[in-house]
């Protein structure tokens, strides 16, 4: 039997898919993208599906999952980026896991049930993407993770309990190092009357919250953070702390937001 597939149709499903499947990851990942990555790294994969179907090599069935494999890669680093090995292996094999799934369902209904309609398609994907974020969502919640830790400044000392957030993806734009978000009052505390334009490595640190499209915060480089896990202690010098302007948890239930790269003892 012989199909006839229009490279129009071919590269809009695939884009589309592309990125639904990146939507879906940046909540598993627990870290939302800006969109115009997500759009960059959809249409390279879709462009690079394109050229597979004009030259697919003469390669077996098995074979057939290398350029699929390449392109999970490129798409990866085009996304995420590349920060350390560990992080760029689950990056991709989260991408190549739901890519595989959403082409699979994707090719199941346009050859398998003959469904020729690729807005319905998109549409049929989009909300099933939708389903899984909002579930996701939910499960990434629960995953949150509240903890005591220490902060050592100058002499000064801030305990307080702290939510490990694993959507707090904020690094300082000058080595990437993670940030730590503390309430005014814990800062207020690490500095004991001290101006916070005079602390050791202050900086201006760009971030984006919800209802908020830009916004910069004031942070600086705490001596030590020691975070208390269930059955372990991880202590770190010389880490970044932005300051909110006021509480970071409403009713002060937490003081502190630890970026998850902290609990990494390879740091």
């Amino acid at each position: 039997m012989k199909y006839v597939i229009y490279l129009d149709a071919f590269f809009l499903m695939n884009f589309s898919l592309d990125l639904i499947a990146l939507l879906i990851c940046g909540k598993i990942r627990g870290c939302m993208l800006k969109i115009f990555r997500n759009i960059a790294a959809a249409l390279i994969g879709a462009c690079m599906a394109c050229a597979y179907l004009i030259n697919p090599f003469n390669i077996s069935s098995y074979g057939r999952i290398v350029p699929c494999m390449i392109a999970g890669g490129v798409m990866t680093m085009t996304a995420y980026g590349y920060t350390n090995l560990k992080k760029y292996l689950w990056d991709f094999v989260v991408i190549f896991t739901v890519m595989l799934a959403a082409g699979g369902l994707g090719n199941v209904l346009y050859f398998g049930l003959g469904l020729k309609n690729i807005p319905l398609i998109i549409l049929g994907m989009a909300i099933l993407g939708l389903c899984m974020s909002k579930y996701l969502g939910r499960t990434y919640d629960m995953n949150r993770r509240c903890f005591r830790v220490t902060i050592q400044n100058g002499g000064n000392v801030v305990v307080t309990d702290a939510l490990v957030d694993t959507g707090n993806c904020l690094t300082e734009p000058y080595g990437s190092r993670p940030v730590n978000i503390i309430g005014y009052s814990e800062a207020m505390n690490l500095i004991k009357g001290g101006d916070i334009y005079s602390q050791r490595g202050y900086m201006k640190i760009p971030f984006h919250s919800v209802g908020e499209s830009n916004g910069l915060m004031d942070g600086f480089v705490a001596d030590k953070i020691c975070i208390e896990l269930q059955n372990r202690m991880v202590c770190k010098e010389n880490v970044v702390v932005g300051i909110c302007e006021g509480s970071v948890s409403a009713g002060n239930k937490y003081g502190a937001i630890i970026n998850p790269a902290m609990l990494n003892t390879n740091n």
